[in-house]
């Protein structure tokens, strides 16, 4: 059955009744992890998020998402007919992973295991999750016990072709690459943790016998590795976001998750990232310890930490409270960060979501530029992640400040010696 509503100049808004089919953006269905259905409107959640262009007329880019002027948004939910039209596509996806995963376990592919412990932090779902925060979290723990770690990331959508690359020897100078060469993610880290190497590499085990070998290092942190087998690991975390754990349940391509949800199973330990914005985590926890019941949970939330405006001036988050910005991003989950500016105070008059890890062009800027100024708004505010992606001279050139973000596990202690137990146990063996 199907109600509808309408309000002049508003989309209509529809709801539905929940069905059993697993969850999509456009259905009001039964979502495996919770006690009861909810449902769920079929109107863009980024229907507000609108940039409007001069003609007035939206115009879709080639990616999907929002670009200063075009009046374009981001891309909607795939429809259920959608995704059972990929259903056949996820099945065969299904089947290559688990055959990849039965290589390693039957011996027919061998792991590789480096002369000092691996902890790894990944996910089952593609884009958004916080990974990369827990892994410099994870890093300064671990430096606060007096260990040398590195970081080997895989540097997705990097522009640099090398396989292998140093981006920080951890011994306080900082990143020896660009950005560019290095990616978005592993920069940022060998910027904000200059005691901890970074390696850049397209086969993480490649990356982790260099560290163990050439940087001196204790431990070493996989990012993105829950997927990488060939990496022996000692420590195993998946990191699930509490807001929407598991997406629609879907494997890729008719979904967003990379392996059904058994694969839990593997991990040592389950991290649920955004606790403080997330209603419940009751239910992701009951599905998780479903197929790993031994396994402990943490959760971790997502503090505002500061704002550094254009001038480098470090500014309490609630400093530009009222005030009218300019926002933009190109993250996995780009309105989380619209939420936590206005959850701040500020009025963000104009938003433009880009697509994940975005390389920002001048035409980009001067959209925004002339949008900035026909909305009478004087500062702009981005991400971490995509201020290190604009240039030296884009970031002179714009009033573009930055949100930065502080991770919190919530059992910290518990976490602490739960990570320090089981590289113990590793050094025992």
């Amino acid at each position: 059955m199907r109600r509808s509503s309408f309000v002049p100049g508003q989309p209509p808004v529809r709801s539905w009744t929940p069905i059993a089919v697993p969850c999509s953006g456009r259905w009001s269905v039964w979502n495996p992890i919770c006690a009861a259905s909810r449902r769920r409107s079929v109107e863009n959640p980024f229907h507000d998020l609108l940039l409007p262009s001069a003609s007035g007329r939206p115009r879709r880019l080639r990616n999907g998402f929002a670009s200063p002027g075009s009046g374009t948004m981001v891309k909607p939910p795939t429809s259920i007919l959608a995704r059972l039209a990929l259903w056949p596509l996820s099945l065969l996806y299904r089947s290559a992973a688990w055959m990849h995963l039965a290589a390693y376990r039957s011996g027919w592919l061998t792991r590789e295991r480096v002369p000092v412990p691996v902890v790894s932090v990944g996910n089952l779902s593609v884009g958004g999750t916080g990974k990369t925060p827990l892994v410099a979290r994870i890093c300064s723990l671990l430096a606060e016990q007096g260990m040398r770690t590195a970081v080997v990331s895989r540097g997705y959508k990097r522009r640099g072709g090398q396989d292998l690359i140093v981006v920080s020897r951890g011994d306080g100078t900082g990143p020896l690459v660009d950005v560019a060469t290095a990616g978005d993610e592993p920069y940022l880290l060998a910027c904000a943790l200059p005691d901890t190497a970074v390696v850049v590499a397209t086969r993480r085990a490649a990356g982790a016998r260099l560290a163990a070998a050439e940087l001196g290092v204790d431990v070493i942190v996989a990012d993105d590795g829950y997927q990488h087998h060939r990496l022996a690991r000692d420590v195993d975390l998946l990191v699930m976001d509490a807001t929407a754990p598991t997406d629609s349940g879907w494997v890729l391509p008719a979904g967003a998750l990379r392996e059904p949800l058994h694969a839990t199973s593997r991990a040592s330990a389950l991290v649920l990232s955004h606790c403080d914005i997330a209603l419940d985590t009751a239910g992701i926890e009951a599905l998780f310890h479903r197929h790993n019941p031994t396994a402990p949970v943490f959760h971790t939330t997502a503090r505002p930490h500061e704002v550094v405006v254009h001038d480098g001036r470090r500014l309490d988050p609630s400093a530009l409270s009222g005030e009218p910005v300019v926002a933009f991003c190109g993250i996995g989950k780009p309105d989380r960060f619209r939420q936590d500016l206005i959850r701040l105070g500020m009025q963000v008059i104009v938003f433009a979501p880009f697509s994940d890890h975005h390389w920002y062009t001048d035409d980009d800027l001067e959209a925004l530029s002339r949008r900035a100024k026909d909305a009478g708004a004087t500062h702009w505010i981005t991400t971490e992640k995509d201020f290190v992606r604009l240039s030296r001279r884009q970031q002179r050139s714009y009033p573009i400040g930055r949100l930065r973000i502080a991770v919190e596990v919530r059992e910290e202690q518990q976490f602490r010696s739960f990570l320090m137990n089981a590289l113990q146990a590793r050094s025992v063996t």
